[in-house]
């Protein structure tokens, strides 16, 4: 008879958050900044940041992107509990679908490839 295997907890350093497994899209409208030269730049928060091991799954899924996704989704700056990306108003609409379908994607990937909803 086989002994169950008990996991050992992930150790993290002082300070450090817990992994999460999931990242979900806030549903506040994205937040316009204007860059010293002269380019325009939105904000969309996410309900907090992401882990390591949550960005190596979205990196390793961007290998599959078709092109429309893969040109938006090079655009998107993960920076602490929310992602930036330079944009005219009338892209802002598509290229947030496209983070919001990435963000489920990977939540996906992370959850055993299982469909999961907030």
């Amino acid at each position: 008879m086989r002994r169950p295997q008990h996991r050992r907890p992930l150790r993290r350093r002082p300070g450090e958050a817990p992994a999460t497994h999931r990242v979900w899209v806030s549903q506040d409208q994205p937040l316009r900044e204007q860059a010293p030269d002269g380019k325009t730049y939105f904000r969309i928060r996410l309900d907090g940041e992401p882990s390591p091991e949550w960005m190596r799954a979205y990196r390793a899924g961007l290998l599959g992107l078709v092109p429309e996704d893969r040109d938006a989704v090079l655009r998107f700056e993960f920076q602490g509990d929310s992602v930036r990306f330079a944009a005219s108003d009338a892209e802002v609409g598509r290229l947030r679908k496209v983070l919001e379908r990435r963000v489920e994607a990977v939540n996906g990937i992370l959850s055993g490839g299982r469909s999961i909803s907030s």
